[in-house]
């Protein structure tokens, strides 16, 4: 809806759900969108494993884990992390979206009336810069 009536670009955006049964949850990047730019899969794999298998990849910067430096100096630090791993539970799922921070306002007025949770973790212009020289993907 937000893409389709252009109220929102998409630099790019993943859906993680957690089925009742699994043991962890699915990623999946949503190819459909019209993007700007787009990121390869090995960044939303790093976020996935940080995520949910934080002991295997090292993911607080304080530990020393170079992956958790790299997202920590996104503004992905140790708590947003934490706070992000404990509502993604069994059951539910969550939106990831890489969009311009000025229009957040947008998200909150398309969910109105339903009950989500939203976490932001705006990024600087030289984040989003390292981000995409980093793990920009092509786009067809």
């Amino acid at each position: 809806m937000l893409s389709a009536s252009e109220l929102i670009r998409f630099h790019d955006a993943a859906l993680l759900s957690w089925s009742c049964g699994r043991h962890t949850p699915c990623l999946q990047v949503i190819v459909e969108l019209p993007r700007i730019w787009m990121l390869d899969d090995a960044f939303w794999g790093i976020l996935a494993g940080a995520l949910f298998h934080p002991d295997r990849f090292n993911s607080g910067a304080a530990d020393g884990g170079a992956i958790g430096a790299m997202l920590a100096s996104l503004g992905l630090n140790a708590e947003l992390l934490d706070n992000i791993r404990g509502l993604v539970i069994e059951g539910t799922s969550a939106l990831l979206l890489l969009i311009e921070p000025e229009v957040v306002w947008r998200i909150r007025t398309a969910f109105e009336g339903m009950s989500y949770t939203l976490v932001e973790a705006p990024l600087s212009l030289d984040q989003q810069q390292w981000l995409r020289s980093a793990f920009s993907a092509h786009i067809d």
